[in-house]
């Protein structure tokens, strides 16, 4: 959760809060206005109303299959299809606009069955949305992913643990990063595992980070928001908006 250890699910922030927190920046990341990223959702309450939606919002996710969306299991591991909304196409989900994207109903969610929530572990879930009808919103994930380059991640987050979420959807710039999360995962309890993981801190400025509401939402590799391949889905960390570096769960292949 960031992250909430998982970065970001609010349900789990108290719990994690001390160790780890979803992650996200809203003050210094750049905003994404007027501009939905192909392929990136946001998961709210489904008794969200539609005028206060972004108070439901909770974590976020990316297509990865017409009509499957990708997000961290932490996000979703406690909660029932029906306590879920998934908002396609989202950008500007504060209070005094109109919700820009497509809400739809989950049907189902599916969770790693390797998903170890006390190690991090396969922090992944799949759910299945009713109704698909999205044309054009299908991202392509990859592993391949080299230590020291940039990456962006996407979401709705804090800036820091306890911090409020952004009504807007920004992009986080991140460095990917290896040898720091081993030490970082070991004073957490947990284990960093470079097979189904990434490491990344923010590639400048400690606040250019994911946080809290920004679990389950992409990590993007290159320039190009709506081109790029999704190589991580924001999972959990220590601390956020510190410099701290943040653990990323890979879009494993073949599940």
């Amino acid at each position: 959760m960031r992250r909430a250890l998982p970065w970001g699910a609010v349900a789990l922030a108290a719990v994690i809060a001390t160790i780890a927190s979803p992650r996200s920046q809203t003050s210094v990341g750049r905003q994404i206005v007027g501009h939905p990223v192909r392929g990136v959702v946001a998961l709210v309450a489904a008794s969200s109303p539609l005028n206060t939606i972004y108070n439901g919002q909770f974590c976020g996710g990316a297509v990865v299959e017409a009509g499957i969306v990708l997000t961290a299991a932490h996000c979703v591991a406690d909660r029932r299809a029906s306590d879920l909304d998934v908002v396609v196409g989202a950008d500007n989900l504060c209070r005094s606009a109109a919700v820009d994207g497509i809400r739809m109903r989950v049907s189902s969610i599916t969770i790693h069955p390797k998903y170890d929530r006390d190690r991090g572990a396969y922090d992944l879930a799949r759910l299945s949305l009713d109704g698909w009808a999205v044309s054009g919103a299908v991202r392509n994930t990859s592993t391949a992913a080299r230590p020291g380059g940039g990456v962006f991640a996407l979401g709705w987050g804090g800036t820091n643990v306890g911090g409020r979420t952004s009504c807007r959807l920004t992009q986080k710039p991140l460095r990917l990063e290896t040898s720091e999360c081993q030490a970082r995962a070991a004073t957490a309890g947990r284990q960093f595992d470079e097979q189904t993981m990434l490491c990344a801190v923010p590639a400048s400025v400690p606040s250019d980070d994911t946080c809290i509401g920004d679990s389950g939402g992409p990590v993007i590799a290159g320039e190009d928001l709506d081109e790029g391949p999704v190589i991580g889905i924001v999972s959990w960390g220590r601390d956020c908006g510190t410099g701290v570096p943040g653990v990323y769960a890979k879009p494993l292949e073949g599940w």
